[in-house]
């Protein structure tokens, strides 16, 4: 259940002198590599505990929210651009990466605490012509017609569960870079590179100042069209 400060995962932003174990995440949505215990994110992100107790403390009075879903275990895995909130202390978050890979927690409002992208992964058709579709975060979505690519983005209204906006994997689309050198950077894409080998395809990618760089298309996040659909920074 406890792993040693020195051995947790790079992109957690916490100090590693000042304990020498740390909680571990449990299984569930995200990888343990991406992701952040619960108990992290009160005490050491959001400052709002002191110690392990003070936080289980909230979380069994149903303070928090992930996903607009109560969250109850202290080492329940809190990942990329999941939704962190505490409504009675009007606490709105998105978990996010800076340009070092590290995870961080973006301030937003409550309107934009009721939505969430989710990137198709995988789809499947199941009976009746129903499509499932398999997405970031752990989320299996079924639809009636199939218009959804892997790669797409959804977004996707949490307090009602539905979905409100399909952004599709396709040039001119902005994205957000979620692993390798260009981590947390917000780009557009220019040309899709294909790969005729074992190696995985290729994007080539335009940032904010013009510069144009290349990373991998499993690196890529689309988030908006003309510009992002939600504040990822």
């Amino acid at each position: 259940m406890h792993i040693k400060l020195l051995n947790i995962p790079k992109s957690w932003n916490v100090p590693k002198k000042e304990y020498k174990f740390s909680i571990k995440t449990s299984p569930g949505p995200h990888g343990k590599d991406l992701s952040l215990p619960a108990t992290i994110v009160l005490r050491d992100y959001l400052k709002i505990a002191k110690t392990t107790r003070e936080c289980k403390k909230i979380l069994h009075k149903k303070l928090l929210l992930v996903d607009n879903k109560i969250i109850s275990n202290s080492r329940f895995p809190i990942g990329l651009f999941d939704v962190v909130s505490l409504p009675e202390q009007k606490i709105f978050y998105r978990v996010s990466l800076d340009y070092h890979g590290n995870l961080i927690l973006v301030d937003i409002d409550k309107k934009e605490s009721e939505v969430k992208p989710l990137k198709i992964i995988n789809k499947k058709r199941l009976k009746n012509k129903v499509i499932q579709l398999n997405c970031t975060s752990g989320y299996n979505i079924l639809v009636n017609k199939d218009v959804y690519k892997t790669g797409d983005t959804i977004i996707y209204d949490l307090l009602n569960n539905k979905i409100i906006k399909h952004l599709k994997h396709e040039k001119d689309m902005t994205v957000f870079i979620t692993s390798g050198k260009h981590s947390g950077t917000i780009a557009v894409i220019k040309e899709f590179k294909r790969v005729l080998s074992s190696m995985p395809d290729r994007v080539i990618l335009s940032d904010v100042k013009g510069k144009l760089f290349e990373t991998l298309q499993d690196y890529i996040f689309i988030i908006g069209d003309k510009k992002p659909e939600i504040k990822v920074i």
